[in-house]
């Protein structure tokens, strides 16, 4: 399967006349389909393995237009396959994709002025500040900012190395993401990029790296890897889908109707830099500690 899938990326994507952008996104999905299939001869690719395949996407909760797509990409590369006389048939006829669902709008709103006061407003006249309220005391606060002040998509946030951050210069440089399949690989440009950070998701960062080592010292389990910015309390990276998870449960607290998304934070940052002529303030309130805040206090206590 992964021979094949080279070579139909090599001989019908990469000479098709289809934008960069769109054979960008082909091998984005041939690469999430290799790995899942890795191992598997293409004569064995079946209706129930293909059903089994866009089952785990949704498992790792892809919304229902990303499983359509890769059941596009790989309904088309297999079509090429009966072509080639490597099939007498396309396995991928019958399979049962999931309904696609449109959200007729972003569930965050921001207030009117360039200042997103975070956290704390007594009663929140827009959903981004309730849900920065809601999620003062989650442990990866500082994602949600980091998300919301970057305009990082998720992948390359979850792929954040503490070495790809200049303190001094309060800026990043993007090299990687990592996918929802748990595997690194290089940015979506395929180049490096350098993004600035705000001064207050600066702050954030640097409380959060206390927290981390603080969670990796007391956990039992031992350090993991201590490379990335954003890992659980054993030290590995985030999922993507426990993310998804607990954003929505975030959002619930907050009492935002619709299911938030990380891409709804990617959006917000698009909409308030394009509206404000690229001025975004993040104003802390120090008066409430979060929770990486309140493990350095605790972490400096004699």
């Amino acid at each position: 399967m992964a021979d094949f899938l080279t070579r139909w990326l090599r001989t019908v994507v990469d000479s098709s006349t289809l934008a960069p952008s769109t054979k960008t996104v082909k091998r984005t999905m041939a690469y999430y389909i290799e790995a899942y299939f890795a191992g598997t001869a293409l004569v064995d690719v079946t209706p129930l393995a293909i059903q089994e395949f866009l089952k785990s996407l949704t498992d790792r909760e892809y919304a229902s237009r990303t499983v359509r797509a890769h059941l596009d990409t790989l309904h088309q590369a297999l079509d090429t396959a009966v072509q080639w006389h490597l099939l007498p048939r396309n396995p991928a006829d019958h399979a049962a994709s999931p309904r696609v669902i449109y959200r007729d709008q972003h569930p965050l709103t921001a207030p009117a002025s360039s200042e997103v006061q975070t956290p704390g407003a007594s009663q929140a006249s827009h959903t981004l500040q309730a849900f920065l309220d809601a999620a003062t005391l989650d442990p990866q606060y500082a994602l949600w900012l980091t998300l919301l002040g970057t305009g990082l998509r998720l992948g390359e946030a979850l792929g954040l190395f503490w070495a790809d951050i200049d303190w001094d210069q309060h800026s990043l440089v993007l090299q990687r993401t990592l996918s929802p399949l748990g595997m690194l690989r290089p940015s979506k440009a395929h180049a490096q990029r350098r993004v600035t950070i705000p001064d207050t998701v600066i702050v954030m960062l640097r409380h959060h790296r206390i927290a981390q080592r603080t969670w990796q010292e007391q956990t039992p389990a031992g350090p993991g890897d201590p490379d990335y910015v954003f890992t659980t309390r054993t030290g590995r990276p985030l999922s993507a889908a426990s993310v998804r998870r607990t954003m929505r449960r975030l959002g619930a607290l907050a009492h935002i109707p619709a299911p938030l998304t990380p891409h709804d934070l990617r959006h917000l940052y698009a909409t308030m830099m394009r509206e404000r002529d690229g001025h975004l303030t993040i104003v802390q309130r120090p008066s409430i500690p979060t929770s990486a805040t309140a493990c350095k206090t605790q972490r400096e206590r004699p």
